[in-house]
């Protein structure tokens, strides 16, 4: 908003001028007074000449502010009481913002300071990279991690570690990669995530450098543990009877130290002892069974991976589940979203998951109820396959335990098959869900 006191000024100058014009005009026409206009062409060229110096003046001290701000200079000084109220109303006006500017550059400043300082010592490392691939901003940690002192870009990275150059570089936003690297004798597992920005008109790549080594060792430790209890369960539930009933057998055939003769044992005693030896063939064999279960575990191929019509291929696998679902009165619906086409996946190992996934919601059904597989795009391109069921759930407590090998509630099973489809889809890039609620039912989830 203009200065009152610079209108009224600019205001008083062109009515002077207007004033003269008028006045030599009328002497002119009215009174043809010719003369009149030797007097009043120097008057007014004067007048003209006031007005510009007094708009120049007050243009240069506008101009010589605005510069002092376009070169981030806030500590210029304007001058007081210069005796001239339009031009003190004016530099009252541009100091009022000259000090809000340097407030609020003191207040960036510092903002920009605790940024920087919580982004050098946070705990990931953080990079953010530009168009051209050179690094804005390298964290202590990022350095630690890339093995580069200083600010460098994706070129140095490229000697130094190409594995993780190759992964910045085909990393989408959203999506997450695990990398191992070696730095003086320190084994890091980072996590490396990716974000975009766009920042005055240039996109800008942020990542980010987790350390989950610590993670993954104490998941790791607990899940051997979580094996070892159940293999050790396992073992005993077979090695404990075969022990007992050997022992009882020995018994038949010993008296103290000593051994019966043939002519002592009676034909009950050998039907007992054929029995016997029947039991512990039974028992040995579920040892080798559970043995054969544990090396087929550890023996996943890996996926050959091919493209499948999906429609097709769904088609062919619901006559398969139907078979699975016969004896008992359940409905098997199957839904394929209009935006699925194909996935490209290895066709026998998918097949393996869900069926055992339908085995399982099988066994979770009583008598009747309904099995349902939808599949469908999500927000991110990923193929989704909902398997849900109307069984009796999975307990909270159990629910953690699901994936552990040969934890099973079920009595016929053998408590590899979720563990099973989950280093299936681990080996597809892809992951495994599942969430359930007693009397209601259970939905696993399998994206790829």
């Amino acid at each position: 908003m203009m200065s009152k006191n610079l209108l009224l000024n600019i205001v008083f100058y062109v009515l002077v001028i207007a004033g003269t014009c008028i006045g030599a005009g009328y002497q002119v026409s009215v009174k043809e007074s010719f003369s009149i206009l030797m007097l009043t062409t120097p008057l007014l060229a004067f007048e003209v000449y006031l007005l510009v110096r007094y708009l120049n003046k007050t243009n240069r001290r506008m101009a010589y502010f605005i510069d002092s701000i376009r070169n981030d200079d806030t500590s210029v000084l304007l001058p007081k009481d210069i005796r001239s109220n339009t031009i003190d109303e004016l530099y009252a006006s541009l100091s009022f913002l000259n000090e809000k500017l340097k407030k609020t550059k003191i207040e960036i400043g510092y903002n920009e300071q605790l940024l920087k300082t919580l982004i050098e010592n946070t705990s990931g490392g953080f990079i953010t990279i530009d168009e051209s691939g050179s690094f804005e901003v390298l964290n202590r940690n990022a350095r630690k991690y890339l093995d580069i002192e200083h600010t460098s870009n994706l070129n140095r990275l490229r000697e130094n570690d190409p594995q993780l150059y190759q992964i910045i570089k085909s990393l989408k936003p959203g999506e997450k990669r695990i990398h191992r690297i070696q730095r003086n004798e320190q084994l890091y597992v980072l996590s490396v995530s990716l974000a975009e920005i766009k920042y005055r008109e240039s996109l800008f790549k942020v990542v980010s450098l987790q350390d989950i080594s610590r993670e993954l060792d104490e998941q790791e430790l607990e899940s051997w543990h979580k094996l070892f209890r159940v293999i050790t369960h396992e073992i005993m539930n077979s090695i404990a009877p075969i022990t007992s009933l050997a022992q009882k057998l020995t018994s038949y055939f010993s008296s103290g130290e000593s051994i019966k003769q043939p002519a002592e044992l009676d034909e009950r005693t050998i039907n007992n002892t054929v029995k016997g030896l029947s039991v512990i063939d039974d028992m040995s064999k579920g040892l080798m069974s559970f043995v054969e279960n544990f090396r087929q575990l550890n023996k996943v191929p890996e996926p050959k991976i091919e493209k499948i019509i999906l429609h097709d291929w769904l088609s062919e696998l619901k006559l398969l589940l139907l078979e699975i679902v016969k004896d008992k009165a359940i409905d098997l619906n199957i839904t394929l979203a209009a935006n699925c086409n194909f996935i490209t996946a290895d066709k026998k190992l998918l097949n393996q998951v869900i069926i055992n996934l339908v085995k399982n919601s099988y066994n979770a059904i009583y008598e009747s109820g309904t099995i349902g597989i939808n599949v469908h795009t999500s927000d991110d391109g990923k193929t989704v396959f909902n398997i849900s069921d109307t069984g009796k759930g999975i307990a909270p407590e159990d629910i953690d335990k699901v994936f552990v090998p040969f934890y099973t509630t079920n009595e016929d099973g053998n408590g590899i098959g979720l563990s099973l489809s989950k280093q299936i889809m681990k080996l597809h890039g892809g992951q495994i869900n599942i969430r359930s609620e007693v009397g209601k039912g259970t939905v696993v989830t399998l994206s790829v």
